[in-house]
């Protein structure tokens, strides 16, 4: 659903929230379109940026990009993240937010995604060494509609599952068959050799929901702000009419 306002909402400041039986059972999901044009209420992004950012810490983001560098720097580079322009190489036509909210008075956001329908400049830009998967077989035919998702990221445990359940199911809803990529760290920092990581939670994670890494890229220091650079996986799950999985 498409919600033309919400209440005013906040994100806990807490790292993780728990939540009770009857809390869960409450949880709903909001969806909001947003293009340069008509873009989401400014108070949804600034929500979005507030959950995403609460999301994105802890020791293992502190060590790769330190304490004072955040997934969003403000409403503006969510804007630009939604929407890229033709001349930044986007194709101007937006994307959606998700997020699944605890109503209340003030509610709280717990779980955030973006869907847009370009994938300019989620890669990170130029790459050290690239390497296909030699593991991942295409499918015979590619649906035509192709989305991107991009910072997904909870402040409760296990809720980036279910938002992805949601997230699928919304746009099976808008297009029967569909390919929905990403971009994912496999592993933080470039070893010699361009070994494929072997154990990366990510990656594990993302297999587990029917997404398939398609390519590796090993990103020199400094991309997104990182000190180390790391390894980034292509990622793509594909859904056909029916409900099957390519």
């Amino acid at each position: 659903m498409t919600l033309a306002s919400t209440p005013t909402t906040a994100v806990s400041s807490k790292t993780y929230v728990h939540l009770s039986p009857s809390e869960l059972a409450s949880l709903q999901l909001r969806v909001y379109r947003h293009t340069s044009r008509e873009p989401a209420p400014e108070s949804v992004l600034q929500t979005f940026v507030d959950l995403i950012n609460a999301s994105f810490t802890g020791p293992y983001h502190d060590e790769n990009f330190g304490r004072d560098q955040p997934r969003y720097r403000g409403v503006e580079t969510l804007r630009e993240d939604l929407d890229q322009p033709c001349e930044r190489g986007g194709e101007g036509k937006g994307g959606w937010v998700f997020m699944l909210v605890l109503p209340s008075e003030v509610e709280k956001a717990v779980a955030g995604a973006k869907v847009t329908l370009s994938g300019a400049r989620m890669d990170g830009g130029a790459s050290i060494h690239t390497l296909p998967n030699p593991r991942f077989t295409p499918p015979a035919r590619y649906p035509s509609s192709v989305y991107y998702l991009g910072a997904l990221g909870t402040v409760t445990p296990g809720f980036g599952t279910l938002l992805l359940t949601h997230i699928k199911h919304f746009l099976s809803r808008h297009t029967p068959s569909y390919v929905l990529g990403a971009y994912t760290i496999a592993e933080w920092g470039i070893n010699a050799q361009f070994s494929i990581p072997q154990e990366s939670p990510l990656v594990r994670f993302f297999a587990k929901q029917g997404f398939e890494v398609v390519e590796y890229a090993w990103k020199p220091k400094g991309t997104w702000g990182s000190f180390y650079g790391g390894c980034l996986c292509s990622i793509e799950y594909v859904h056909v009419a029916g409900g099957a999985d390519a």
